[in-house]
């Protein structure tokens, strides 16, 4: 009784369908290593299609904006339009797809620093919004908050803003929303100081053929006229 091997699926010898000569066979994922905010800057100001992956969904999710309800309602919408809270907020989602999170510091007055835990019972009231991007929003080791019975267990207690002119400054957790990127895996994220992905990670390779083929397409049509 001779021994046989029996594999499910098709096979074309003479085509190499399922063989080792089945150059699909070959076809596998490959790691790409995470874009640079430079790079990811140049698809954004030119690439119309990479602009338009970053800017829609945010702009399209925030565009009706929000009605509060109640006797205080009108002034509260009335304070936020003042305020530019919906410009803050669309602009914070762009960036955090762009480049892999961003943040909005509140501007809050209640008689503490930026750097001191926010006094919900002292706020006197909302001087406005500061949007950072992921890249001028970082921290070290040591502001990480380590008690496990802690919600902010693993995160930041305190963030280190560099802003474009002046010095750094630091603000408590608390000041300040965090919009991540795109989910990554847990080592993946630490290879990304703690951030998420930009949205245009997944579709890079798409948006480079898709460019190629426009050039490609030019250059067959100026041969042809020629």
């Amino acid at each position: 009784m001779t021994d046989t091997t029996r594999e499910d699926g098709m096979i074309n010898v003479l085509s190499g369908l399922g063989s080792k000569k089945d150059v699909a066979a070959h076809t596998h994922y490959r790691h790409d290593p995470l874009l640079h905010h430079k790079e990811l800057e140049a698809i954004f100001s030119g690439d119309g299609l990479g602009r338009r992956i970053v800017e829609i969904p945010a702009e399209e999710a925030l565009r009706k904006w929000l009605r509060v309800t109640g006797d205080d309602g009108e002034a509260v919408c009335d304070a936020m339009e003042a305020l530019k809270t919906q410009k803050a907020v669309t602009d914070a989602y762009v960036w955090a797809r762009l480049y892999g999170g961003a943040g909005i510091i509140r501007l809050i007055d209640d008689g503490g620093a930026l750097d001191m835990p926010l006094r919900k019972q002292s706020i006197r009231r909302v001087i406005g919004y500061r949007v950072v991007d992921r890249y001028k929003t970082t921290w070290t080791n040591a502001d990480l908050n380590l008690d496990p019975n802690s919600p902010q267990y693993g995160e930041p207690e305190v963030y280190t803003i560099t802003p474009q002119y002046g010095t750094q400054y630091r603000v408590h957790h608390s000041r300040i929303s965090i919009i991540d990127g795109k989910r990554l895996p847990e080592d993946e994220r630490e290879r990304n100081n703690g951030w998420g992905a930009s949205v245009l990670q997944g579709v890079y390779s798409y948006l480079m053929r898709v460019g190629a083929g426009y050039g490609y397409s030019a250059n067959i049509m100026r041969d042809f006229v020629q």
